[in-house]
């Protein structure tokens, strides 16, 4: 099914995808997790720009299909936002606690 490029781009975006989860599900520091959601992002983005290529094999075309580059932009897009609004609530959190571990949260409702 898959060959060449696509193959090691898709185990690649594979692993990545499985040290953001890992990351994501360890630590209690807002950064590491913030990092953890960018590096599931990227691994998503990766993976479809190898299913775009797996298909080009396929129907034997020179050239990746413009939407799923498209597609790739906007998700990029707003991965960076949801990371420019993580950092800000990052920077409220220790600012109102002085600490950037997620357990302090539950004292920011009172």
């Amino acid at each position: 099914m898959f060959e060449g490029t696509s193959l090691y781009l898709t185990i690649t975006a594979l692993i990545i995808f499985l040290i953001g989860l890992y990351i994501l599900a360890s630590h209690r520091h807002m950064i590491k997790k913030l990092i953890g959601i960018e590096m599931l992002v990227g691994a998503v983005n990766l993976n479809a720009l190898s299913m775009a290529l797996e298909l080009n094999v396929i129907s034997e075309t020179p050239l990746i299909d413009p939407f799923v580059g498209v597609i790739i932009i906007i998700s990029t897009t707003i991965g960076a936002v949801v990371a420019a609004v993580g950092f800000g609530l990052a920077y409220w959190s220790f600012e109102s606690c002085k600490t950037l571990n997620t357990n302090c949260l539950s004292k920011l409702k009172h």
